[in-house]
């Protein structure tokens, strides 16, 4: 149901329908040798039922709460004929919980409208839709002793009922509607809620993926990075999964409350906007009126030449115009950093990982993860009754970014550029180290660049020395405060090494 349609229900209370309504909560009221028959028990359960779904209904709203992620099958051969759903949990408008408690593959030939496309052989390109909803499963089939209807003793009842669901695929679904203008007063988000509270009529069926330029027998296949173009998935018979078209999430509070702490930490910065249009050239002024000409001043007596100075000396193998680092995604030596989300091209998440960002541009196809631009991780480990510290490298995926600094010196977004020469680079860790990251299974990163191996675009090594130049154990002396960084002079190579933490959730 889209927000308009939400909207519009909260307006017309009177063509409710009871699929999803609460009738007035009335509980049991026990009292000794009181006589329990099968509509207390009933009656009880119902109770409870009904209370769990108007608190998930009105309290915390429907859509996907985590999880139900939906895949290629894993053998190529097969994705023609299955898609797979990852375990997760969502609430329906009803407020029922949605639960998939494993993954599961499911056949196209089990959904009649997909079916009959097939015997129709049906060629035409259709945009479909996989939703999920909740379903009840009689089960646990038992003699029944008592049976008022029953003229034998065959008679059976399930003994219990289970909360399951059944996966759907829409067709063709209808166009939604753009998103409504904005509330000029975003006070008006809490009162519209004045005008009624929200419901729908019927269980629905939550969307969890949306797959587009569909034709029977197409392989359905996770979406590519950077998206490949449509005409090459039709070339290829294939259909991408687009996971987040058409979803609607319901965050948890864990989740609001890290978004509400990554915008506190952020200052609620959105971003820069994109520039506005380029004004009017003004009028040209009027010429103003020409000055009096002033006296000749007197000439001046020619001072003496001063002595020739000393010839510097050059063989302190400093350079001028090297490229040097200039940004960094965290603070050294702190426990409030944040991995950085790179995003690709079209603004989508890529990974999570760190940055480093130059002066200029770098060669970042010579830079790798195993030797140039490492990420080390400390293990304790026991030596003949002695506890040592080893530092072991972490895996990741080295990958080109133009970068954003929120305020100079510190990186805080970056977005994915083609293979080649950039001015930034991000290590993007793998999706369970990032995991395991922000629980605090790694107390610190220890990140070293080597100089020596990354080098510009005019074949020079960058200057690495970071830090060395502004502490008093530098090797060299600061350069003057009004000095450029890129007019700094420097020397080739060096390592560069910084460690810090991240904040749980960061």
């Amino acid at each position: 149901m889209s927000h308009n349609k939400l909207k519009d229900a909260t307006h017309q209370q009177h063509h409710r329908c009871p699929a999803c309504d609460f009738a007035p909560f009335t509980r049991n009221n026990y009292f000794t040798g009181k006589l329990l028959v099968e509509r207390d028990f009933t009656d009880e359960a119902r109770y409870h039922i009904d209370k769990l779904r108007h608190h998930e209904q009105r309290l915390h709203g429907w859509g996907v709460v985590c999880g139900l992620k939906i895949k290629q099958h894993e053998q190529e051969q097969c994705r023609n004929r299955f898609f797979c759903v990852e375990p997760g949990t969502a609430v329906d408008c009803c407020g029922h919980d949605i639960i998939v408690r494993e993954a599961e593959c499911i056949d196209l030939a089990q959904f009649p409208a997909l079916e009959e496309l097939r015997v129709k052989n049906d060629d035409t390109a259709h945009t479909l839709q996989i939703c999920i909803r909740y379903r009840e499963c009689p089960t646990e089939e038992i003699p029944v002793l008592f049976d008022e209807c029953g003229c034998d003793d065959t008679q059976c009842a399930p003994n219990r009922i289970l909360e399951s669901y059944a996966l759907d695929v829409i067709i063709d679904p209808p166009e939604q509607t753009p998103g409504e203008e904005p509330e000029e007063d975003c006070r008006e988000i809490l009162w519209r809620h004045l005008d009624g509270c929200p419901h729908c009529d019927e269980p629905d069926c939550l969307v969890l993926a949306t797959i587009e330029n569909y034709r029977v027998g197409d392989k359905l296949t996770d979406q590519s990075e950077p998206p490949a173009a449509p005409a090459d998935d039709q070339a290829a018979l294939i259909a991408r999964i687009n996971n987040r078209k058409g979803r609607r999430l319901l965050p948890s509070t864990q989740v609001l409350t890290e978004l509400v702490e990554c915008l506190i930490e952020k200052g609620g910065a959105g971003g820069q906007g994109p520039p506005g249009e380029k004004g009017e050239k003004g009028e040209k002024g009027e010429k103003g009126e020409k000055g009096e000409k002033g006296e000749q001043g007197e000439k001046g007596e020619q001072g003496e030449k001063g002595e020739q100075g000393e010839k510097g000396d050059a063989a302190d193998g400093l350079e001028k115009g090297l490229t040097r680092i200039k940004a960094l995604s965290w603070v050294h030596s702190t426990k409030t950093n944040s991995l950085v989300e790179v995003l690709n091209a079209d603004g989508r998440p890529l990974g999570s990982g760190i940055v480093i960002g130059f002066t200029d541009k770098v060669q970042v196809n010579l830079i790798d993860a195993e030797h140039i631009f490492q990420v080390l991780v400390a293990e304790e480990a026991d030596r003949d009754g002695f506890r040592v510290i080893c530092r072991c490298a972490l895996p990741g995926k080295i990958i080109p970014v133009k970068f954003n600094e929120d305020v100079p010196g510190h990186i805080d977004q970056a977005t994915q550029l083609p293979p080649g020469d950039a001015p930034g680079v991000a290590f993007l860790f793998e999706d369970r180290l990032v995991e395991l990251i922000r629980r605090g299974r790694f107390p610190e990163l220890w990140v070293v660049l080597r100089g020596d191996f990354v080098k510009d675009t005019k074949q020079r090594a960058i200057d690495a020395e970071f830090v060395r130049a502004e502490l008093p154990t530098g090797d060299r002396a600061a350069p003057p405060a009004a000095l450029p960084l890129k007019d700094q002079p420097g020397i080739q190579g060096g390592l560069f090494e910084s460690w810090f933490s991240v904040r749980r959730g960061g």
